[in-house]
């Protein structure tokens, strides 16, 4: 359980689309393997994460995709993530927007096709990954 899951109801109506699909995020998570995070940051949203060791790379990766009401009020967005930590400490990433402007009926679908949003992520490089905090 994470430190965000007892903010659920200080969301409302907003996060209704949401708790709707929590069934089905649930045993995904459990089928996967996977973390489910709920409302992490300072709106609602859902959260997958999950790690792996890549092949012909050194470090664990972290692997991540976020379905998050918009920054521009436009609906929903769902992004996938993908970093690792190096021996220095030093954070490499990459965010891969999947779609902007989904509406509340719409989650259900985005969230059944997001087998083949999680593939686009396993074939992302690690080269093409870049330094989180550039100025370090």
């Amino acid at each position: 359980m994470n430190p965000y899951q007892e903010r659920e109801s200080e969301f409302g109506e907003q996060e209704k689309p949401l708790r709707d699909i929590d069934g089905i995020l649930e045993e995904y998570a459990k089928e996967h393997k996977y973390q489910l995070w709920r409302n992490e940051g300072n709106s609602p949203s859902r959260s997958m994460r999950w790690s792996a060791k890549k092949d012909n790379h050194p470090y664990v990766i972290d692997y991540g995709w976020q379905l998050f009401v918009s920054e521009r009020e436009d609906g929903y967005s769902l992004c996938g993530y993908i970093s690792y930590d190096d021996e220095h400490n030093k954070r490499y990433w990459k965010m891969i927007r999947f779609h902007d402007g989904i509406n509340a009926q719409q989650i259900p679908r985005i969230i059944e096709g997001i087998e083949s949003q999680i593939a686009r992520m396993l074939e992302v490089e690690m080269g093409e990954l870049e330094p989180a905090y550039p100025d370090e």
